[in-house]
C-alpha cells in the first residue's frame, strides 16, 4: 500500500505533466507572448470619466468602471 507521501509525490508528478490548450471560437488561442513588457513612463496616458463621449466600447463595466470582456 502507498503511503500518503508517495501519493502526494505521485499526484504532483501527474500535475507537472498536465497541459492545456485554450480554444477561442474553435481555434487555438496564442498564449506565447515573449517580451511584451512596456515602459509606462514612455507613454502619455489620458484618463476619461465613465460617461465620456470620446470612448465607444462594447464590453461590460463593473461598479468601479473597470471594463470586462464577456
Amino acid at each position: 500500500m502507498l503511503s500518503v507521501k508517495d501519493l502526494v509525490v505521485f499526484g504532483l508528478t501527474l500535475l507537472s505533466q498536465a497541459s492545456a490548450t485554450i480554444l477561442q471560437n474553435g481555434q487555438v488561442r496564442a498564449t506565447n507572448f515573449p517580451d511584451t513588457r512596456i515602459d509606462p513612463s514612455a507613454y502619455s496616458f489620458k484618463t476619461y470619466p465613465a460617461d465620456a463621449r470620446e470612448i465607444s466600447y462594447k464590453g461590460r463595466w463593473d461598479s468601479k468602471h473597470v471594463s470586462w470582456w464577456s
